[in-house]
Order: structure tokens, then C-alpha cells, then sequence
């Protein structure tokens, strides 16, 4: 019982860990693109 309990609590932190990466690789890409745009209106504006 105790074994299973603690099975699914790693199993929900391994989830969010993975949700929080996905996360953090989108959010990064979307920081790049916007500041590039602005870099490149910047220097080109």
C-alpha cells in the first residue's frame, strides 16, 4: 500500500517535472522570437 503510494507520487512529480520542461522550452522559444523581433525592429527601425 505505502509502495504504491509513494509509485504514484513519483509518477505525478515525473509528470510535472515533464509539463514544466514542455514549458520551459516553449516559453523560451516564444522570449527568442520576440526578442529577436524587437532586436532586428531596433537595429533596422
Amino acid at each position: 500500500m505505502a509502495k504504491k503510494a509513494v509509485h504514484d507520487a513519483l509518477d505525478l512529480v515525473n509528470a510535472m517535472q515533464r509539463r514544466l520542461y514542455e514549458f520551459l522550452l516553449f516559453f523560451h522559444g516564444v522570449f527568442y522570437e520576440v526578442a529577436g523581433a524587437l532586436v532586428l525592429s531596433a537595429f533596422c527601425g
